[in-house]
């Protein structure tokens, strides 16, 4: 198999991907970008469709390989020989995936193979697989790939997103924690505009979340509040701190008054530069009322016991 030796530009490779693994975004735009077309082309200084696959994908720190259409592994690049070698074994050439990997899973594959070579379509699909350590995703695109000799095999790309896949489901769990908390979480741009808000705060406030997207939490003031009670808050967050409050009295919808407990503190990006702000409120009035009835209370009774 023919490699070639070109320089950075030649084979089109950024040298700043390498050594890190690349996002499934950038992979699947790279993949676009060279995949060949299902006819024979005319040779070129990297060689024809079926040379220029692995001479572009020898050194991508991605897996890739080509099978012909009876699912035998012609080609695995360097990556996927350190990635899965020890399963593939140093006699992998000619071998299907029935040969490496659990019966189902290898039964699996033949399927999703087949399907694309008869659509003669480019498809993307999540694998999971075995290995020693644990199961790990694969993001793994394939396609037809014309051969030397005529016959249309199949092309393939992958990528290991274990480590997204478990950063996205913790990401969709808290999610599901903030939309179930009975505290209202609101979020917004660094203009105060409203980006999100639980339903908490709907239940507490009265507006929908589409009554208010878009719009200044200052729908929310009473009226009651001194302009420095605000300033003091602004000047906190503008800062980069955090800023709470026990008595933030705010109106209904309904126009009806309520007291909060708030914490209001910036949100900042994987740069460290602030990106918005998130505020988490409890509706304490019910508390209020009962503590200050309470007080009351003991003042009648002591003023009856003079």
């Amino acid at each position: 198999m023919k490699k070639g030796a070109g320089s950075e530009a030649d084979t089109g490779l950024d040298p700043g991907t390498r050594g890190r693994r690349p996002s499934g975004r950038e992979l699947r735009s790279f993949v676009h970008t060279y995949v060949p077309a299902r006819k024979p082309e005319a040779r070129t200084d990297a060689g024809t469709a079926a040379a220029r696959f692995p001479y572009l994908m020898e050194t991508a720190p991605v897996t890739a390989f080509v099978k012909d259409d009876a699912g035998r592994f012609l080609y695995a690049n360097a990556h996927m020989l350190a990635t899965v070698g020890k399963r593939m074994g140093s006699d992998w050439h000619g071998k299907t995936a029935a040969a490496f990997w659990p019966a189902d899973l290898a039964a699996q594959i033949h399927a999703d193979d087949r399907a694309i070579l008869r659509d003669g379509e480019f498809r993307v699909v999540t694998q999971v697989m075995p290995f020693e350590d644990g199961p790990h995703t694969f993001l793994i695109m394939k396609f037809p790939l014309a051969g030397d000799d005529g016959r249309i095999n199949l092309g393939g790309v992958g990528v290991d997103v274990t480590h997204q896949s478990a950063t996205e489901a913790e990401r969709r769990q808290i999610a599901a924690a903030i939309e179930q908390v009975t505290e209202s979480v609101v979020i917004t741009d660094l203009k105060g505009r409203i980006t999100y808000v639980n339903p908490a705060f709907e239940q507490a406030t009265g507006y929908s979340r589409d009554e208010v997207i878009g719009r200044n939490p200052r729908l929310l003031k009473s009226g009651l509040q001194p302009d420095s009670f605000y300033e003091a808050m602004w000047a906190a967050l503008t800062s980069g701190a955090p800023w709470s409050t026990n008595d933030m009295v705010n109106r209904r919808k309904d126009g009806s008054l309520f007291t909060e407990d708030a914490v209001i503190s910036p949100i900042r990006d994987a740069s460290g530069e602030m990106a918005g702000y998130v505020a988490v409120t409890r509706d304490v009035t019910a508390e209020r009322t009962l503590a200050e009835r309470a007080v009351k209370l003991v003042r009648e009774r002591s003023l009856i016991a003079e």
